[in-house]
């Protein structure tokens, strides 16, 4: 008998569809769902050890081969980062780059859909300061996002058709995405050929945090798009605080101008990379 053929499907997603938002703001104003594709028959296991020898050689306290690699939380510094120096927190987002690179370029593939949440507030919102999503507008959101995955899905059904088993990993850290995901498997694909593996953990699947570096990808494209890098992402992306000191000292109060414009400059080419990198993943094939 033939070895059926499997699709595994990760899928992650970034925002908090009912927060505040504002016009005037890229602050928590988009929705991202990302979805990263393996077929079974690929071998992932030297990009795997790869990573997994890097994150052991770190010597961080609770950072090991077992290690879910947040990439948004390492930007920001936020837990369990806190106590990590910015260099090994760079050395760590360099490092899933990395992983997700390898993937691209021996097949894995993906997909993402992004959602400009200030779209939904109501026709008469003011121009600035936070505002509530209503429960009205939050409907259409929802129904939004159910359209754009279904025809996700509709435009990619004649590659997924191909498989006998697709598995869907998804974390269920938002019920009423869960609950879209299968409605609209359930209606394209035969549910005899899904299976749903909901609750998982992010350190089982290097893959699953591939799909978390696509959330925060997509959110750095969103903020270079709007020219709005938060001062996190300079100092994550920038030179060292202690390097533009010194070139502040060298050049003078005259040139601290161009001093910060140039880091500006630098920060925005070094994500512009990463993205670069990143985005390989959605130029393969299912």
């Amino acid at each position: 008998m033939a070895k059926k053929k499997e699709l595994s499907i990760f899928i992650d997603e970034s925002g908090e569809i009912s927060a505040p938002c504002s016009r005037d703001s890229i602050v928590d104003a988009f929705y991202i769902v990302s979805l990263v594709m393996h077929p079974q028959h690929i071998d992932l296991s030297a990009p795997i050890d790869k990573i997994n020898t890097r994150l052991n050689n770190l010597r961080e306290r609770d950072v090991n081969d077992r290690h879910a690699v947040h990439s948004y939380n390492l930007i920001r510094g936020d837990k369990p980062y806190r106590a990590m120096g910015i260099k090994q927190r760079r050395k760590m987002f360099n490092y899933i780059v990395d992983f997700a690179v390898s993937c691209s370029q021996i097949g894995v593939s993906a997909k993402r859909i992004i959602i400009d949440r200030r779209l939904y507030l109501d026709s008469d919102a003011p121009e600035t300061g936070l505002q509530c999503v209503s429960e009205e507008q939050i409907t259409f959101l929802k129904y939004q996002i159910r359209i754009e995955l279904l025809s996700l899905l509709t435009t990619n059904l004649s590659d997924l058709k191909k498989y006998d088993v697709i598995k869907i990993y998804y974390d269920n850290g938002q019920t009423w995405l869960g609950q879209i995901i299968h409605e609209v498997m359930d209606r394209q694909i035969p549910q005899e050929d899904v299976i749903f593996k909901e609750g998982v953990a992010p350190e089982d699947f290097k893959l699953f945090q591939v799909a978390d570096l696509l959330c925060t990808i997509s959110v750095l494209q969103q903020k270079l798009k709007f020219e709005k890098l938060s001062n996190n992402d300079v100092s994550f992306f920038g030179v060292s605080s202690n390097k533009q000191a010194r070139s502040a000292k060298e050049v003078g109060q005259k040139g601290q101008s161009y001093i910060i414009r140039q880091t500006r400059e630098q920060v925005n080419s070094r994500v512009q990379v990463a993205v670069k990198k990143v985005n390989k993943l959605y130029e393969n094939a299912i």
